[in-house]
């Protein structure tokens, strides 16, 4: 159930462009790979000119930085039914409908549902799909989802299409409707199961340091080498970098996207998106604890956090926490900037469960000092 959350909630958090890995597999013209694996079953082709955001099992491709209207695809679970022999229909709308209530119930507001088709649906080669559209409003801006609970085989998957309501041209209609006609119902015809193989890949190497940590990035892609304990596993490594350990700890370096406001505006506005997204307390107030932020000294000026970094011009660092669904995150991130004349700027992304963040925050700090720009 997580999961129908978490795949709008990484379409309001995308802030850096990723690109996608080859295939051999023929791509549909016009479109191009976002995820495809024999072992997994599946290739997933979205419109050539999106931008590919997989986000560990999410994949994910979206319009642009300006637009993020996206299409999303997971690997999921149906649960077991309430009461015995439920039709699998029914069953699936009865997933549906528990998962709605939990997104009526986080900070998505004016959330309206309107089922548009509950009974069977076609999506790519699939055995069976069932499809839900619903609308909601974040912030002020409205919204529009379509899901695809999808069954092939014994595996059930959830396709989400998201985008916003406003009016597109006079003649297409919303960006919703203009996408998923021009769009979305062309990834859904290409979408394609084939039979799932064993995986046979041989380990990718990694160069190693002296002191035995793995290069997880290409510094001619990213702008940057970061070297990490070979405990963490790459998510994926293009114009960002994602590593995660199998506790939850988590680290993500990007370039900054939006270079045309202050660093101390950048933090402010992820700092709302998040507060916006936490968990509410008893009280109604938003479980956000900033530990460090923006600060004001004595004359009233706000000042930073200021960070000396050996291989950067300059650092400023954040500390805060956040509870989302149920489960308190730690984070360290810290805004790098590099260069004098061609300045560039980054952004260090630390997140860990909070029972393990002492035991990973030296760990995180190191591979935050050993970056190389």
């Amino acid at each position: 159930m997580k999961k129908i959350l978490l795949t709008l909630i990484l379409t309001l958090l995308l802030a850096a462009t990723l690109t996608s890995c080859g295939s051999d597999s023929e791509v549909p013209e016009g479109m191009q790979l976002v995820y495809g694996s024999d072992v997994d079953g599946y290739y997933f082709y979205g419109p050539e000119e999106w931008v590919v955001a997989n986000q560990a099992d999410i994949k994910c491709t979206y319009v642009s930085s300006v637009d993020y209207s996206s299409v999303t695809f997971v690997k999921s679970e149906l649960p077991e039914p309430s009461v015995p022999d439920l039709s699998e229909a029914a069953r699936v709308k009865e997933y549906f409908t528990a998962s709605t209530e939990k997104l009526a119930s986080a900070p998505f507001s004016d959330f309206t549902l309107s089922e548009i088709q509950g009974e069977s649906c076609d999506f790519g080669n699939a055995d069976r799909a069932y499809k839900f559209v619903y609308s909601y409003t974040y912030g002020d801006k409205p919204y529009k989802a379509m899901q695809i609970f999808v069954l092939r085989g014994t595996d059930f998957y959830i396709f989400t299409f998201n985008s916003s309501t406003k009016e597109y041209t006079k003649d297409d209609g919303s960006y919703y409707q203009f996408y998923l006609t021009n769009k979305v119902q062309p990834i859904i015809e290409n979408f394609t199961f084939v039979e799932k193989t064993e995986a046979s890949e041989a380990p990718v190497e990694y160069e190693t340091d002296s002191k035995g940590n793995i290069l997880v990035s290409d510094k001619a892609v990213s702008g940057f080498k970061l070297w990490v304990s070979p405990e963490y596993t790459p998510d994926y490594s293009s114009g960002i970098v994602s590593v995660s350990r199998e506790d939850g700890a988590n680290i993500v370096v990007s370039e900054l996207v939006d270079s045309t406001i202050s660093i101390k505006d950048n933090y402010l506005q992820r700092r709302d998106k998040l507060t916006a997204l936490a968990d509410k307390k008893a009280d109604g107030t938003p479980d956000f604890t900033e530990i460090k932020g923006v600060t004001t000294n004595g004359d009233g000026e706000e000042a930073l956090h200021i960070l000396e970094l050996e291989n950067a011009r300059s650092a400023a660092e954040f500390e805060y926490t956040y509870t989302l669904f149920g489960t308190t995150y730690h984070v360290y991130q810290v805004f790098i900037v590099n260069g004098y004349i061609n300045m560039e700027a980054y952004v260090f992304t630390f997140t860990c469960p909070e029972e393990h963040y002492a035991e990973r925050i030296d760990e995180a700090v190191d591979v935050l000092k050993g970056m190389e720009f």
